[in-house]
C-alpha cells in the first residue's frame, strides 16, 4: 500500500463537494477534494490541499517539535528535516513532500504530493505512530549518475533510512546509503 497513489474520497466531509482555495507563488489554484482536479496549474510553493489536510492532519513544523530530543540536530536543516520541495517526478514542476500529523488519531505520515497541470496525485511513503515523530526526518537525495531525478530519504536520527524515488507509477524504496 506504502508508494501506490492514494485515492482520497473524503465522504465523511459534510458536502459533496468541498473546494479548497490555496495561494501560490504566482497563481491561485482550486483544488477539489473529491475527484482531485485542477482549476489551473500551479507554481511551487505551500503545501498543496489535499483529503489529508481536511480530515485533520496538519504539517508537523519545528515549533511542534520544539524541546524535543532531536529538535537541535533539525535546526541543521532549514526546513528542519520536516519538508522537500523538488521535482521527483521530471516534469519541470516542483513537488512537495511533508510529515504530516494528526494528534487526534495518533499517527503520522510521510506524503509527497505529485503536481501536473491537470491533476495531484498524493503518495503516501510511510505511516507511524506519532510518538516517533521526533525520531523520524526527510531530506532530498539528489540525482547522481544513476538516477535522474532526485529522490527522498526518510531517516531515523542516528539511525537507519531508505531513498523513495518515482518511477512513473510509484515509488521505489532502496536503503539509505550512509
Amino acid at each position: 500500500m506504502f508508494g501506490k497513489k492514494v485515492e482520497m474520497i473524503a465522504a465523511t466531509i459534510s458536502s459533496q463537494h468541498i473546494l479548497l482555495m490555496a495561494i501560490f507563488k504566482r497563481a491561485w489554484t482550486a483544488v477539489s477534494v473529491i475527484g482531485i482536479s485542477l482549476s489551473a496549474p500551479a507554481d511551487a510553493g505551500p503545501f498543496p490541499p489535499i483529503a489529508f489536510i481536511a480530515m485533520g492532519y496538519k504539517e508537523t513544523t519545528l515549533d511542534t517539535l520544539t524541546g524535543s530530543t532531536h529538535y537541535s540536530a533539525r535546526l541543521a536543516d532549514p526546513a528542519g528535516f520536516l519538508s522537500v520541495t523538488a521535482d521527483f517526478n521530471g516534469d519541470g514542476r516542483d513537488d512537495e513532500a511533508r510529515i504530516l500529523s494528526n494528534a487526534a488519531q495518533g499517527d503520522a505520515r510521510i506524503v509527497v504530493v505529485i503536481q501536473s497541470p491537470d491533476k495531484v496525485d498524493t503518495y503516501v511513503l510511510n505511516s507511524f505512530a506519532i510518538g516517533a515523530l521526533d525520531q523520524i526526518g526527510i531530506r532530498l537525495v539528489p540525482a547522481d549518475s544513476r538516477h535522474t531525478l532526485p529522490g527522498l530519504a526518510i531517516f531515523r536520527f542516528g539511525g537507519q533510512g531508505e531513498v523513495n524515488r518515482f518511477n512513473g507509477e510509484e515509488f521505489d524504496r532502496m536503503p539509505l546509503q550512509q
